[in-house]
């Protein structure tokens, strides 16, 4: 029940804080190897818990509700198989980081705010070729794209589906939905930094330093 209610609690946070407009967006949880996902085209705020969500094994997909699992099923289960420590995963559609997706650009580390949360730019993933497994085939090109990179998939734990949207991972419901909230207001001072200076650049080390004094083996800020 504590999965349930906290895929609940994710799914109306991220419409209350403005990440998800309408039906653009869904969030899921991981416990003890099955996915708890918002059921497709579901209003949470009219709902209870147990009404909204369906359970799915995450080893072979079958679905355990009566409901239909979101439209981007495939996508978190390729994220958990692939991404360990994965408790949690959100997908928005939220207005500035989308914007930077559909522009086809990764969000770049223009600040020291950007470098508290997240190791690096926040890339952005091609568009698929074949579109004949979509939901499926666009988790694994995440997964994809961040081992061929070698990007800590928790160093950052987020990236941009190029023309789409945003996904979200996390170890626990809780990081996931700050890291979220975080990566839109990133977005949206990054895009004014652009608007101001195109040419911006922020210094490694300066990147590593703030990363590293939060999340580092020695860390000390913000405990």
């Amino acid at each position: 029940m504590k999965a349930i209610n906290d895929c609940y609690e994710l799914n109306k946070r991220i419409k209350e804080m403005g990440l998800v407009e309408l039906t653009w967006g869904n969030a899921s949880v991981l416990e003890d190897d099955f996915v708890y996902i918002k059921a497709s085209g579901v209003d949470v705020k009219q709902k209870f818990p147990t009404e909204c969500y369906c359970q799915v094994s995450l080893n072979t997909g079958e679905n355990f509700s009566d409901l239909k699992p979101s439209v981007d099923l495939d996508t978190h289960l390729e994220l958990y198989r692939g991404f360990s420590d994965t408790q949690a995963i959100i997908h928005t559609h939220s207005k500035y980081a989308t914007a930077f997706a559909q522009a086809g650009m990764p969000l770049p580390c223009v600040g020291t705010t950007h470098a508290d949360y997240f190791k690096g730019s926040i890339p952005v993933v091609s568009f698929l070729d074949d579109l004949s497994d979509y939901e499926k085939d666009t988790g694994k090109s995440i997964v994809k794209h961040f081992h061929n990179n070698n990007i800590s998939h928790h160093d950052v734990n987020a990236c941009l589906v190029q023309g789409h949207g945003v996904f979200v991972w996390a170890d626990s419901p809780e990081k996931c939905l700050e890291s979220a909230f975080v990566l839109e207001l990133l977005a949206e001072m990054a895009y004014y930094s652009l608007t101001l200076n195109p040419n911006i650049t922020f210094p490694n080390h300066i990147l590593e330093k703030h990363y590293d004094r939060k999340h580092g083996e020695s860390k000390y800020y913000g405990q």
